[in-house]
């Protein structure tokens, strides 16, 4: 019963009753941030692979470097007690969200809270969310 707060515009963040989420490697983050950019659509262990190492191939050392992400994730939920906003089966992972407050969920479902918020800015740090900030920009920009 904690209140998940993701931001989107900006940069990305999950905060658990107002305090943002840390975790031990920053592409766990950007791993989460992925699934939240996929609105609750499960993802493969590949697509995941190809979008967090661009410059890798799908491989046994890629497929242990997303094992240790998703081990960080379980880890890092677990000790916020969050673990429920999160699907991690074999070869398919989602955010639930129903569980979380996000802007770009509020901003899809037409809240004007969120449409003051946006400032054509999302997820500024991660390379492959500039199809969606392009898409938010074009939809919602001023």
């Amino acid at each position: 019963s904690h209140k998940v707060e993701v931001k989107t515009f900006g940069n990305f963040d999950i905060l658990v009753d107002g305090k943002t989420i840390k975790f031990a490697r920053s592409k766990s983050k950007e791993l989460l941030a992925y699934l939240i950019d996929k609105k609750g659509t499960s993802v493969s262990s590949s697509e995941l692979i190809v979008n967090l190492w661009e410059e890798h191939d799908v491989c046994k050392t890629t497929r242990s470097m997303l094992h240790n992400l998703i081990s960080d994730i379980k880890d890092t939920l677990t000790k916020y007690d969050i673990l429920d906003i999160i699907e991690l089966d074999r070869n398919a992972y989602r955010i639930i969200c129903e569980k979380v407050s996000c802007d770009y969920f509020d901003l899809l479902n037409g809240k004007k809270s969120a449409l003051n918020k946006f400032t054509g800015e999302y997820m500024a740090a991660y390379e492959w969310a500039i199809f969606t900030a392009s898409t938010l920009e074009n939809t919602y920009g001023r």
